[in-house]
């Protein structure tokens, strides 16, 4: 697969590429086994960027089993492997990623000031998307969206405000109903319910990062506008420091195959 990845970067003249494991991610293992796949598999990426200098950057995967070990696993990766941010599902194991017990990680995370790529997975909630092409084609932005307007909610950015979350498909849903859910989140939510967000959820909204992946130059213009960003490759080669206000990254994912193979 790595030579099938080279030879087009040569032609199309890419200087890197950012690798990151598959879905379904090793949190689906549970518990120490669940941590043990994501160290093998970080281990192989690493063995990877080492045999093509210069080709290949990646994220290291995470497998939830404790906080504990994940925070252990991201610092190993970071710190010693070189890795220049974490790969995060849009649930992990069907949990949402507001859930509490996942704050310290993105604690953590904030910390060392690296970048959390998400990506969809299995979504929460199938009901009615019994065709193939509805889950890659819809509902996997449906995920994206559901995660990083819960995480808006529930106070996330604010608590971490320095967190760099990247939001895949050019940010999902988000840059459309961002106007709509932000005023619903301003207008009805409270401490009570949910978080109390002194300012608006627009803010929280505009910390986020989204890529390029839209499969439609109007839909991309359209988030160009929403973010007032300028399309850049600030992100990768300036993660842990970026340099610029720049919230869109300039993005693709490769390899993508369609049924018969193309």
């Amino acid at each position: 697969m790595l030579t099938r990845n080279l030879d087009p970067m040569e032609d199309l003249g890419i200087g890197m590429s950012i690798l990151s494991h598959g879905m379904p991610g090793p949190e689906l293992l549970g518990g120490q086994e669940a941590d043990d796949w994501a160290s093998r598999i970080n281990d192989h990426l690493a063995q990877v960027i080492e045999s093509n200098p210069g080709k290949f950057q990646a994220w290291a995967t995470l497998g939830w089993g404790t906080a504990e070990r994940t925070i252990a696993e991201i610092d190993r990766c970071v710190n010693q492997l070189g890795l220049k941010g974490v790969y995060i599902f849009s649930n992990i194991n069907q949990k949402t990623l507001d859930s509490k017990e996942f704050w310290p990680v993105y604690k953590h995370i904030e910390s060392l000031g690296v970048a959390m790529d998400m990506h969809p997975t299995a979504p929460i909630n199938m009901n009615g998307i019994d065709h193939r092409p509805l889950v890659p084609g819809m509902a996997f932005m449906f995920d994206t969206t559901l995660a990083t307007v819960r995480m808006v909610m529930s106070g996330v950015f604010p608590e971490y405000p320095n967190l760099k979350l990247i939001v895949p498909h050019t940010g999902g849903f988000v840059p459309f109903i961002r106007g709509r859910v932000g005023r619903m989140i301003d207008a009805w939510i409270s401490p009570t319910d949910w978080a109390d967000l002194s300012d608006s959820s627009q803010v929280s909204f505009d910390k986020i990062y989204v890529d390029t992946v839209g499969h439609s130059p109007a839909a991309l213009e359209y988030c160009y506008q929403m973010f007032l960003a300028l399309i850049s490759f600030s992100m990768v080669p300036t993660i842990r420091s970026p340099t610029s206000t720049n919230t869109t990254s300039w993005w693709m994912v490769w390899p993508v195959r369609t049924p018969n193979g193309n």
